[in-house]
């Protein structure tokens, strides 16, 4: 693994050939991989795999909204 970002229960790595790995806590399916499974090693995500990756962030976004 070439690349990391760290979530608050999450991880993400790229590999040297460009591939995109999730693992950690997936209760709200924030790892990928169309599940609510968590992933304990690194699992490839399928959805990006003719993609080859070079830069890797994890976000964490809070959305607010008001009801009128």
């Amino acid at each position: 693994m070439v690349l990391i970002a760290c979530g608050w229960r999450h991880t993400i790595t790229v590999s040297s050939s460009g591939s995109l790995y999730t693992y950690g806590w997936s209760k709200y399916g924030q790892l990928g991989h169309g599940d609510f499974e968590d992933h304990l090693v690194p699992h490839k995500l399928e959805a990006l795999k003719d993609s080859s990756i070079s830069q890797v962030h994890s976000l964490a976004l809070t959305i607010f909204w008001e009801l009128c």
